[in-house]
């Protein structure tokens, strides 16, 4: 059923477990995904919008899974009824990732974690080794011309350079074909900002240097 790149690759990431928090579900796929290759005994859904979760709760009865699903319209984690074992958070911002696991602390304490940021990846690295998680596994899928990073994190400590926190800790130690393509595409972004920065004053130009020389060490 499932087709999307993106979501088959974070769904990888989910190790078999009793229970999923599918966060910010909006269609459901990616629960329901989880629920049919077996990797979750049950998935909760949560969505700010009745109308996302009401896409989701169709699709579940459409594939005869509305008994292992249960859907609770809320901001972030805050609604969910217990800790899951795992909670899947993707398709936004790095910073709006960072204001769910921080509002749903408590929901969350304990949870492994599989997530998805568009941008925003040095502050989400920052936000999870500053708040009691450590990154075990880092992918580079690319779709449609993108390059999308997912990570999965869990609960432990760790601290990460500079350096670790703009590329990612596992993709600069492996540095796999797909991760160097990734690295290659950044510095080609990394030099054409500076290019621009280059022609005003400020100090973007010094931090656009630095990115630069960190992604072509990588290439």
């Amino acid at each position: 059923m499932l087709k999307d790149k993106r979501l088959l690759a974070l769904a990888e990431l989910v190790e078999a477990c009793d229970t999923v928090a599918d966060i910010g579900a909006d269609h459901g796929y990616l629960g329901c995904h989880l629920l049919e290759c077996g990797k979750a005994r049950q998935v909760w859904f949560t969505d700010i919008s009745a109308k996302s979760l009401d896409k989701a709760r169709e699709l579940a009865r459409r594939l005869e899974l509305s008994g292992r699903c249960a859907f609770f319209v809320c901001d972030g984690a805050e609604g969910l009824p217990d800790t899951p074992d795992f909670a899947v958070v993707a398709g936004m911002g790095g910073q709006t990732i960072c204001h769910i696991l921080e509002s749903g602390a408590q929901k969350l304490k304990g949870s492994a974690l599989a997530l998805g940021a568009n941008t925003g990846l040095i502050e989400l690295r920052a936000f999870l080794a500053s708040h009691g998680y450590w990154i075990d596994e880092e992918v580079v899928q690319t779709e449609a011309g993108k390059h999308y990073v997912l990570m999965r994190a869990r609960p432990g400590k760790a601290e990460y350079s500079p350096e670790q926190l703009l590329a990612g800790p596992v993709l600069m130690k492996r540095r796999s074909a797909a991760d160097r393509e990734y690295f290659a595409y950044r510095l080609l972004v990394a030099r054409r900002a500076l290019a621009e920065a280059q022609k005003s004053s400020g100090d973007a130009a010094q931090k656009l240097q630095w990115e630069a020389e960190v992604w072509k060490s990588l290439c």
